[in-house]
């Protein structure tokens, strides 16, 4: 059947790619704790194999569809659900976004060089050249006093931004705020009881910066 079809024709893809760009490069972006450019690689990675196996299906079409089933995704946080589906989604867009200005070479090209930043993927113009300014978050555990120590730090990108937006709102509000990024990231520290979070973010423009900031204090207050 079809969904069988797609399947086979996504996962070989997989393995052709991973034969001609070793794949496994994404294994080392996991390992150095580069979320935003794990993502960001994720993104093409199975776009490419999204965009191909869609292909096989315009080229070769089987009547009988098929069914898939219960993915169960009710039991998952819509957090992790937006971010499991973002390089399915944004991932194909923009693998045939790639494909329409330059053809299937340019896909190549992505996977040869990894886009950086999950911007890249959302927005594909933006696509190698526009790279992500590097943020920083001084250690504060000496200020917030005895006990407190580091307890995470990570690159926030475009997509990680959006997502928790849409937490609370709705994605045509989300997005938008989220879109004009130019750079994040969040440290937290702990004292084993209580967590304190510093989130500093870059945008393109004041008015990026500004409707971030907005959607963010709505974000907090329909949150509480």
């Amino acid at each position: 059947n079809r969904i069988e079809q797609f399947v086979l024709a996504h996962e070989l893809t997989h393995a052709i790619d991973d034969q001609h760009f070793d794949l496994d490069r994404l294994d080392g972006l996991v390992a150095r704790c580069q979320e935003e450019r794990f993502q960001a690689a994720l993104g093409i990675v199975e776009g490419s194999a999204n965009h191909f196996a869609t292909q096989v299906l315009i080229r070769f079409p089987i009547q009988e569809g098929g069914s898939l089933p219960e993915d169960g995704t009710q039991e998952v946080p819509p957090f992790i659900v937006d971010l499991q589906a973002y390089p399915y989604t944004t991932g194909q867009r923009f693998a045939d976004a790639l494909s329409d200005a330059d053809g299937p070479s340019a896909i190549d090209d992505a996977l040869e060089t990894f886009p950086t930043t999950t911007e890249q993927v959302m927005h594909p113009t933006k696509f190698p050249h526009e790279a992500a300014e590097a943020v920083e978050v001084a250690d504060f555990a000496p200020t917030f006093g005895s006990g407190w120590r580091d307890l995470d730090v990570m690159v926030v990108g475009e997509l990680w931004l959006k997502i928790l937006l849409h937490l609370h709102l709705d994605d045509v509000v989300a997005a938008p705020a989220a879109a004009g990024w130019n750079g994040g990231i969040y440290r937290a520290w702990t004292d084993g009881d209580d967590v304190a979070v510093i989130m500093s973010t870059v945008w393109d423009t004041p008015k990026d910066a500004q409707e971030f900031s907005d959607a963010l204090k709505l974000w907090v207050s329909r949150g509480s």
